[in-house]
């Protein structure tokens, strides 16, 4: 339903073209007996106080520079609507449906916007002071205002982290500032999520890339600060298959190898050399599942490392070993583990891109 009117609003704009003039008459009457007038020329209409025009179709219309201050536009449909310079200044817009509309420099202080539909809608010097957005639809809302809305209200808001910018982030840092002041965390995460997003998009190439696969895959920019251990932990079953193809088909080079320790307290286990493993002395799913999960969780600090925790939960006096190729992999399947849980580290007890 959504991309279907989104794809109505691109519609009337790219049809319901051309440049702003006075109101036609003819067309405010009809406007304010029917109510139904899209595409209608209503530019400088001045309406009363709290005009009814609650439900009104005024999809594509151009209302530019009009006073509709205190109007009631309760559902009403402003798909792809021109309403830039506009008085709607403690105006009443609940439910109502703006895709795409055009609120450049639109005075919406005080206004009512509770449940609107403004996907895609460009906020570009537009007054939002005293404001309220609870349960608005922002998804992809160019969100550019000189002044903002009710904090609290625009918290409740969807899509907070598709909004965007054309020419300056601002806005959005100073929305971000205040989320961070009032102690709300997730959704101060939620614009530096817009933020870098729109930052990762514009560097493109090879840094866009890197930005991609290393922050907003993994964290989505600290949104989901969690995302990083559960990729962690995902893993490890791809590089077990790796391992396991290692054991299957051993080469003089390449393998995974068992150690016995030399100071074991049972000696009559185990040899006193190490031993290559194959399908015949070992079993492949095990050892290479155990040798993954050692290798992605060998992570420490000084004395503490998880990896070697992992390894005393072996009842057996070995340790698993790899040689050659597999060697290098292990060490860089430990690398990313360790920089995944860095990034979960910083991200849930931090702000590292801010």
């Amino acid at each position: 339903m959504i991309a279907t009117k989104l794809q109505i609003a691109l519609w009337v704009v790219v049809m319901v073209g051309g440049t702003a003039s006075a109101a036609n008459p003819t067309a405010v009457k009809r406007l304010l007996h029917t109510k139904i007038c899209p595409g209608c020329e209503l530019s400088e209409t001045v309406l009363p106080p709290k005009t009814n025009l609650a439900g009104a179709d005024l999809t594509g219309a151009t209302i530019r520079d009009a006073n509709l201050s205190g109007a009631i536009l309760r559902g009403a449909l402003l798909i792809g609507a021109r309403l830039s310079g506009s008085n709607l200044k403690g105006a009443e817009l609940f439910d109502a449906e703006l895709y795409l509309a055009g609120l450049q420099n639109v005075d919406l202080n005080d206004a009512r916007l509770d449940g609107a539909k403004l996907n895609g809608a460009a906020f570009v010097g537009t007054k939002l002071a005293g404001a309220k957005l609870f349960g608005a639809d922002l998804e992809g809302a160019v969100f550019e205002p000189i002044s903002l809305p009710d904090i609290q209200s625009i918290s409740d808001a969807i899509g907070l982290k598709s909004l965007t910018y054309q020419q300056s982030p601002s806005a959005l840092r100073l929305l971000r500032k205040e989320f961070k002041e009032t102690g709300l965390q997730n959704k101060q995460k939620e614009i530096t999520y817009a933020l870098m997003h729109q930052e990762r998009l514009e560097a493109g190439g090879i840094e866009g890339f890197l930005r991609y696969t290393l922050f907003e895959l993994t964290s989505e920019w600290g949104l989901s600060p969690l995302r990083p251990l559960w990729l962690m932990a995902l893993l490890v079953l791809p590089f077990a298959g790796i391992y396991a193809g290692a054991i299957v088909r051993p080469g003089k080079s390449v393998g995974l190898w068992r150690v016995w320790d030399k100071d074991r307290i049972r000696q009559d286990i185990g040899t006193a050399v190490p031993v290559q493993l194959n399908r015949a002395n070992s079993s492949v799913a095990w050892n290479a599942l155990y040798f993954s999960i050692i290798s992605a969780f060998y992570v420490g600090w000084h004395e503490i490392n998880i990896g070697t925790w992992i390894g005393r939960l072996n009842p057996h006096e070995y340790t698993l070993r790899a040689t050659g190729w597999l060697r290098s992999l292990s060490g860089f399947q430990s690398l990313v583990s360790i920089f995944l849980v860095a990034l979960a580290f910083l991200t849930y007890f931090g702000d590292p891109f801010e």
